[in-house]
């Protein structure tokens, strides 16, 4: 794993969860010695200063020990816990990735959780539930005293979140939250979001908008609320909802509803997403698309095949991130406070953790459309 200098997240804590995931997964054991600081400068090549910041955290968290003139070694668990629990003041924050708002979340957090005098434990599953279901256990076992969890939201999670829930175990969600039982969360209006941005692409004369996304509908609250958002906005402009024009991966965690065809899955209209969508026998004029890594794919199509964004086909996607204004067309999104979402996460589980309050908290964080070149003018055809 290489380090970013290109996200929000600084070095030094780069390396601190490098080296925390060497340990939670097995690769670095118990009692082992680590790379010394020098080492690990020259595989990361980041300064010593950076290296030390990153190894002083881990040590004070209670994850390594130094000995004198022998180096820094992974510290028995037991014996972490054991140090947690005479800190007393950890929360961890489970996140499947650093990117899309995990930087920007991780800092919401991370400043909540030091000003209220708490140490955060970050861990980053890689999108894997294994992954999530293990560092969420080890948190646990390791002392913390609540977590902010960004789940990847699979029918698997809940059984462990359901655990929590039975035994009292402060969490909050964040991004996404569980419709079959109720839970603290912080997550943007979705459904608002993509009602706005469907809603401005009508307005300019599109009635044919394709609404694409890669997660699957019936799992990710947020792709959900997304999609009944686009619908809602088809169905106050009297736009009859075509199936067809919905892109959804078919993949183990998804579901097949709604697909392009008997015989298409998701990754043979990834290579070529445009194509396919021009090959319809009444393609779109405009696309909704779920957020803007996906977006950027679509740009990358449309230039392949000559078709010009925000004249051939108007783009309109979510989050906003910093891709969104780099774009050669800049692209039209939904802005979300990412690191609204995760102080706000934090502030909530910090409290019930304190007893401040201990009721049910469901936050919903506006959003705001940013308009840009993507979508496009106003087209001459008028709406019947």
């Amino acid at each position: 794993m290489k380090l970013n200098e290109n996200i929000l997240v600084p070095l030094y804590y780069q390396l601190k969860q490098i080296i925390k995931e060497k340990i939670l997964s097995g690769e670095w054991k118990v009692n082992e010695r680590i790379p010394s600081e020098s080492e690990l400068c020259d595989e990361y090549r980041i300064s010593r200063e950076t290296v030390r910041h990153a190894i002083m955290e881990l040590v004070r968290e209670g994850m390594l020990h130094r000995k004198q003139g022998k180096g820094t070694f992974v510290k028995n668990p037991e014996e972490s816990q054991k140090a947690g629990n005479v800190r007393g003041k950890a929360i961890g924050l489970v996140i499947p990735y650093m990117r899309q708002g995990g930087p920007e979340i991780v800092s919401g957090v991370e400043n909540m959780v030091h000003s209220r005098g708490y140490h955060l434990n970050l861990s980053n599953t890689n999108s894997s539930l294994t992954e999530e279901k293990s560092r969420i256990e080890w948190l646990i076992e390791s002392g913390i005293k609540g977590l902010v969890i960004y789940t990847l939201q699979h029918k698997d999670d809940y059984e462990i979140l359901v655990k929590m829930k039975e035994t009292h175990f402060p969490f909050v969600l964040v991004d996404r939250y569980v419709r079959e039982f109720e839970s603290d969360y912080v997550v943007s209006d979705n459904f608002k979001g993509s009602y706005e941005a469907t809603k401005h692409l009508i307005n300019l004369g599109h009635k044919r908008i394709a609404f694409i996304s890669n997660p699957a509908l019936s799992y990710i609250t947020s792709v959900g609320d997304r999609f009944l958002g686009y619908k809602k906005a088809l169905e106050e402009y009297n736009i009859n909802f075509d199936p067809r024009l919905v892109f959804i991966c078919q993949s183990k965690i998804g579901v097949k509803y709604p697909k392009l065809g008997e015989n298409t899955n998701f990754t043979e209209v990834k290579r070529n997403i445009a194509q396919t969508l021009l090959s319809l026998p009444h393609p779109p004029t405009a696309a909704f698309v779920i957020h803007d890594f996906l977006a950027l794919e679509l740009y990358k199509h449309c230039k392949q095949i000559g078709l010009k964004v925000g004249k051939d086909l108007a783009i309109v996607s979510f989050d906003d991130t910093e891709i969104a204004t780099h774009l050669a067309v800049p692209l039209t999104s939904v802005r979300q406070s990412f690191y609204d979402m995760g102080e706000i996460a934090a502030k909530t589980l910090i409290d019930k953790i304190e007893g401040r309050d201990n009721k049910v908290k469901k936050v919903i964080l506006p959003v705001k459309l940013m308009v840009r070149q993507s979508c496009g003018t106003k087209k001459k055809l008028k709406l019947s």
